[in-house]
């Protein structure tokens, strides 16, 4: 079995973990480079829509890690024998994992609703070009 300071430093390293990979998420849905929908032929392997999917994948992965890590350091708990300040480190490590949760499901919402967008914008663009064709046929025609 793991021992209190183990645990509470493996907690630590799984939180700065997740910070990094937060940040990271987050710049991957708001870089300046946009996110493309896979219409292209000449988009690369590594598409934004997919690093943005790994990223979350691996960070979900961390918050499970996370959440074990609590589960463990709450048995030792039970068990006794800990302080005031044993119990305020618990509890602040699990006000830090639902804040973690509540951030990844924020962010995902705000790229998911960024990529509704420049979907929308495609297709107005998209309406906007085949009506200037059309109406540019239709003037050649009264000529």
């Amino acid at each position: 079995m793991n021992s209190w300071e183990d645990l509470r430093k493996q907690a630590r390293k799984l939180e700065n973990d997740i910070d990094v990979k937060l940040t990271c998420l987050s710049k991957l849905g708001t870089g300046a480079h946009g996110l493309r929908s896979s219409e292209s032929d000449t988009e690369p392997l590594l598409s934004a829509d997919h690093m943005i999917e790994s990223t979350a994948s691996e960070i979900e992965t961390l918050l499970t890690k996370l959440s074990n890590t609590n589960d463990k350091m709450s048995d030792i708990m039970a068990e006794g024998g800990k302080d005031a300040a044993a119990i305020h480190t618990l509890q602040r490590h699990k006000e830090i994992l639902e804040d973690y949760k509540k951030e990844l499901s924020k962010t995902m919402s705000n790229i998911h609703s960024r990529k509704e967008r420049e979907q929308l914008l495609h297709s107005v663009r998209k309406d906007i070009d085949s009506y200037k064709n059309s109406a540019s046929g239709l003037n050649r025609r009264m000529d």
